[in-house]
């Protein structure tokens, strides 16, 4: 939905005037959605971090779910907004590698790996 959303607001056209002005809207919902991918990212490495915690399994699927689309949202935008975006690439890398991190040590420390992995990938 987001994809056809963005192509229908950014017309693919080699006027710079138009690319400009669509990009001009494009900036601020990347701005707010990497603000969301950050948010998602502490919360969901902070939850996957509590061992102790087994009755917060559903909370951890809503921000996993949250964080992926954030991440796609984010590749998308980032899909229209080509060289526009290479400002906010550090916001965006570093949680994406942090919950890449925090995921695969959630992973390597579970009891039963392959069930975990396929709920992950699932997801």
């Amino acid at each position: 939905a987001i994809e056809s959303f963005a192509r229908s607001l950014y017309p693919p056209t080699d006027d710079s005037k138009l690319a400009k002005k669509a990009s001009d809207a494009f900036i601020p919902a990347l701005t707010s959605v990497t603000r969301l991918l950050g948010e998602g990212a502490s919360s969901w490495i902070d939850s996957n971090s509590d061992d102790n915690n087994n009755s917060s399994y559903d909370v951890r699927d809503v921000e996993c779910q949250l964080f992926s689309s954030a991440a796609l949202c984010i590749y998308r935008l980032v899909t229209v907004l080509k060289a526009r975006c290479i400002p906010h690439l550090p916001s965006i890398v570093t949680p994406l590698l942090a919950a890449l991190k925090s995921i695969n040590i959630f992973i390597g420390s579970t009891t039963d790996q392959a069930d975990t992995t396929g709920k992950f990938l699932q997801l």
